[in-house]
């Protein structure tokens, strides 16, 4: 079976002025400088503003922060992340209980793919808010999903889980990470809960099947995909997959029909293989030979040609099924099962020296040795059987036409 993709998106979050707060007051010389670069930004002067910010932090002896997040900022908007990352750096050594500066330091590390740096400042900080913000221990789960540290993800998200009002997205990234730590049983129990909330997410209905099939609960796992396949109607190849469960816990009617609805006309050859297989299974044989039928009439081969002749001999269609096997004899097939069966269908139609013939035939086939043996022993038997009798009723009548004395 395909594995989904966690498709987790992390919220850059990027802090206004007007939000943040500061250790120590703004001068007046810089909230000159600081607003004009602000009056530039609203009137499109965006690389007037760029050149104020750069100046102001890093000619001062000592910018205030907010400078350094403005100018961070701006940098991050057109993507000099290595500068930006610099000069939140240099701010957040002096101001280490900034929340605006930890965020934003940890948005461009994660867009640096530095995720377990990015997950770290934002656990870092969630405790320096004014207010507890639980979608900043969402954000560094995310960060530490994507550096493959699941079970830190799992260990930060459990406290989040525990509250009923549990945001779906963070159930979501929970269930990933206990997939990707192949924590089958825990991950189905929260693809439930998630799924509860969000009924009509289909990846996670099919998510919910891939876990299932890793517990060995086909069952469970056929009813995921189905209540999956009635929300968005599935691809060929997920009917087909769909189909191989149904046949694996034997429901090969409902494997059959799985097939069937992936096709208004005549399915592929391949396809009208497993359908054969689907009724065969379920003691259809005469659409199973059907099913067949058509496809050695697209793609006739020794093998297609085998399989039909076997339906074909089990409803005693021996005319149909001799047919059968001599065209998979003509198409070489190797493993001598042809032989044999024609042997088997002239014995059925008490053609006992052609039923001989392609038994001595079989017989030569390492496969099929031993078999075609024991048959050919039974028919000597037999036609010993038959010549004993005959020479007793030969004897026998000579004996009532002899004349009496």
């Amino acid at each position: 079976m395909h594995r989904f993709v966690c498709a987790v998106v992390l919220v850059l979050m990027w802090v206004t002025v007007a939000e943040a707060q500061w250790s120590r007051a703004l001068s007046p010389g810089s909230g000159r400088i600081l607003q004009q670069a602000q009056q530039y930004m609203k009137s499109g002067k965006d690389q007037k503003a760029g050149a104020l910010l750069r100046k102001y932090v890093e000619e001062s002896s000592s910018p205030h922060p907010l400078g350094s997040l403005m100018y961070g900022n701006w940098l991050m908007s057109h993507d000099r992340l290595k500068k930006a990352a610099k000069v939140y750096a240099a701010a957040l050594e002096k101001e280490p209980k900034s929340p605006e500066l930890c965020m934003n330091l940890g948005v461009v590390r994660f867009r640096q793919e530095r995720f377990a740096e990015a997950g770290e400042l934002f656990l870092r900080s969630g405790p320096l808010m004014k207010k507890p913000d639980q979608s900043l221990v969402y954000q560094a789960a995310v960060c530490f999903f994507y550096d493959k540290q699941y079970h830190r993800v799992e260990h930060i998200l459990h406290p989040l889980l525990a509250d009923r009002s549990a945001k779906p997205e963070w159930v979501q990234l929970m269930a990933h990470s206990l997939v990707s730590q192949k924590k089958w049983g825990k991950a189905e129990g929260v693809l439930i809960r998630f799924l509860r909330v969000r009924p009509d997410e289909v990846p996670y209905w099919k998510l919910l099947a891939q876990v299932r099939i890793a517990e060995k609960k086909y069952r469970g796992a056929a009813a995921a995909l189905e209540i999956a396949y009635r929300i968005h109607a599935p691809s060929r190849q997920e009917r087909e997959t769909l189909s191989q469960i149904y046949s694996y816990i034997g429901a090969h009617l409902l494997a059959m029909r799985s097939l069937e609805q992936s096709y208004t006309k005549i399915p592929p050859a391949k396809v009208c293989d497993k359908m054969a297989r689907a009724y065969a299974f379920a003691g259809r044989d005469k659409k199973a030979l059907a099913m067949m039928q058509q496809a050695v009439q697209q793609k006739p081969t020794a093998k297609r040609w085998m399989t039909k002749a076997q339906f074909e001999y089990k409803t005693r269609r021996y005319a149909a099924a001799e047919n059968s096997l001599k065209q998979a004899v003509r198409m070489k097939e190797k493993t001598g099962l042809a032989q044999y069966m024609l042997g088997l269908v002239y014995w059925q139609r008490n053609d006992w020296s052609s039923a001989r013939e392609h038994l001595l035939l079989a017989e030569k086939s390492r496969r099929y040795k031993r078999m075609a043996g024991q048959a050919l022993g039974a028919l000597e038997s037999l036609g010993q059987a038959k010549r004993d009798a005959q020479q007793g009723l030969e004897a026998a009548t000579a004996r009532k036409n002899k004349p009496h004395v």
